[in-house]
């Protein structure tokens, strides 16, 4: 079980782990939180596409701002996808 939080580029070591039934239950003040299947947390996957943790941190906020916790399984990279910011609001912050 990771010790900080397991996305790429955080690492916060002021997150909190906790273990669930075949999940991990990540609350970070950085990235937000969510439940990430374990399997997923053990393989690392994240830092083989380390473009898409922008968009995956901004879909975690989104679910959280909605008052839900969003969990991260294989499909996380079509979510992270469709919340990449846009090239306009890299630039201008909008």
């Amino acid at each position: 079980m990771p010790d900080s939080c397991p996305l790429v580029g955080c690492q916060s070591k002021s997150a909190k782990i906790r273990r669930i039934p075949d999940n991990i239950h990540v609350t970070c003040p950085v990235c937000g939180d969510f439940v990430i299947v374990a399997t997923l947390a053990a393989t690392a996957d994240f830092r083989q596409d380390p473009d898409l943790i922008e968009g995956l941190r901004a879909y975690i906020r989104a679910e959280n701002e909605a008052d839900r916790v969003p969990s991260l399984n294989s499909s996380w990279k079509r979510l992270a996808e469709a919340y990449q910011p846009s090239a306009f609001s890299k630039l201008f912050g909008k």
